[in-house]
């Protein structure tokens, strides 16, 4: 086979590669900021500012980033599957008043975030702890993200009625106390990003 074909065969197969790799989001929008437990919110994570005159609405966006070479090249999940499922923070879905109580607002999402972290730590242990069952094709990764999110709501409910969305802080240091002690129980499942 001649050099120069085997050569265009190549660029055809890289090109597809990344054609594939874009539309799979393999390269990752700079939208998110990936949870880490050193990095804290700040204003310009959020990318819509509000001022609504001391109304103090904001709202943050978290979700969850399930790699797809979770289940690829090995049958079931990989071995690796830690690192390829992640926490974020969407930044640009997500917005804050910017004449309202700026530290308060960002501790209450930064709250809310370390909370969601709890949840995405309990789905890496559910998809370790049901492996089997995930590639017999029994249990699907959205089955697993549904369950966490149903619990995520409950306990933001409970957390916003006992701080007061934040307000209350008495009640915000007990909540960020026990939200770090399920950090601290869920330690294994950590992933830095």
């Amino acid at each position: 086979m001649p050099k120069t074909l085997i050569q265009g065969i190549a660029i055809l197969i890289n090109l597809s590669f990344l054609q594939t790799s874009l539309a799979q989001g393999y390269f990752k929008d700079s939208s998110y900021i990936y949870w880490n437990k050193n990095y804290k919110l700040r204003v310009l994570d959020f990318l819509i500012k509000v001022d609504g005159k001391n109304s103090g609405y904001s709202s943050g966006q978290f979700g969850i980033e399930v790699d797809p070479l979770v289940g690829r090249f090995s049958f079931g999940v990989s071995k690796n599957y830690k690192s390829l499922i992640k926490n974020y923070f969407h930044r640009s879905s997500s917005w804050i008043d910017t004449s309202s109580n700026i530290e308060s607002v960002l501790a209450y999402h930064q709250t809310l975030w370390n909370l969601w972290e709890v949840q995405v730590r309990k789905f890496r242990q559910k998809v370790d702890l049901n492996r089997k069952v995930i590639y017999k094709g029994l249990l699907t990764f959205k089955d697993l993200e549904n369950e966490i999110r149903i619990e995520f709501s409950k306990w933001v409910i409970q957390f916003d009625t006992e701080t007061e969305f934040g307000r209350n802080d008495e009640m915000m240091t007990i909540w960020k106390d026990k939200i770090q002690a399920m950090l601290n129980d869920l330690k294994e499942y950590a992933v830095e990003n």
